[in-house]
């Protein structure tokens, strides 16, 4: 990721539609699949890998025990004033031990990486059996946008090939869907009319991220508002198409099929 970026990040994080709507919306991902894992409800050790400058990995800490890890130094720098355990780190190579976390949370995380495979076979060593990855990535080639030329994204993801990382690296998908749904046809047109207008140039590498400078806020309040609605259907029902995927992976127990 562009170093640059971090710096947008931390400004925006706490207040961007995309990045509150979001965590509401995997809070209750999260809820309802440590209910269904017999997983404790609150404090439960989730290491959350690629945690960027550390606003979601706080919001989550307020009910659990997390770890951040990142392997970006200006991120994790951003992220101390949260007073957050955190680790510089790969997420091709985790400094933790065999079945050491609850959960591993990989946010916006494999697209990152030329070896996607590597970074979800990993999630999967240091998870306890039975242990839950949860995992979201961008989808569709087509919504491809300045955002992710500087967040380096190598790949945008459909729902089944996510399925396939996880199930490669032995994890059982207990749950998958697209979501981020309500807003994909205004993000179809706006990537759509940046093409347009661009033509035959490169993409240009720049943030989409609003800031209260930048952004009007009764529009960014609308967007968090649209996006955090879908928690609670995608938390129990897929949806067939959105922005971004999840997938909800189980370690095998022990003696069990991987």
């Amino acid at each position: 990721m562009d170093p640059t970026f971090y710096k947008d990040m931390r400004l925006a994080e706490d207040w961007d539609w995309w990045h509150a709507g979001r965590r509401r919306v995997l809070a209750r991902i999260l809820r309802r699949g440590l209910s269904s894992c017999a997983l404790p409800a609150t404090g439960a050790e989730i290491l959350d890998v690629g945690c960027g400058t550390g606003g979601t990995t706080a919001f989550l800490a307020r009910d659990h025990r997390l770890v951040g890890c990142d392997m970006a130094r200006d991120a994790v720098k951003l992220a101390q004033d949260r007073g957050l355990r955190l680790v510089r780190a790969s997420a091709e190579r985790l400094p933790f031990s065999e079945a050491s976390f609850d959960v591993v949370m990989a946010l916006d995380v494999l697209e990152h990486h030329d070896d996607d495979q590597s970074v979800a076979s990993e999630s999967r060593r240091v998870l306890r059996p039975g242990g839950l990855m949860l995992a979201t990535v961008p989808c569709f080639a087509f919504l491809r946008g300045p955002h992710d030329e500087i967040s380096h994204h190598r790949r945008r993801y459909v729902l089944q090939s996510l399925r396939v990382v996880l199930e490669r690296a032995g994890l059982s998908v207990l749950r998958a869907s697209y979501f981020n749904a309500l807003l994909l046809p205004a993000a179809a047109i706006v990537q759509g009319m940046r093409r347009l207008m661009r033509g035959d140039r490169p993409i240009e590498a720049r943030s989409d991220m609003a800031t209260p400078e930048s952004f009007p806020h009764v529009l960014n309040a609308v967007l968090r508002e649209t996006f955090a609605a879908e928690g609670p259907w995608v938390s129990r029902f897929p949806l067939p198409f959105g922005i971004s995927a999840f997938a909800l992976a189980q370690r095998p127990l022990e003696g069990s099929a991987s």
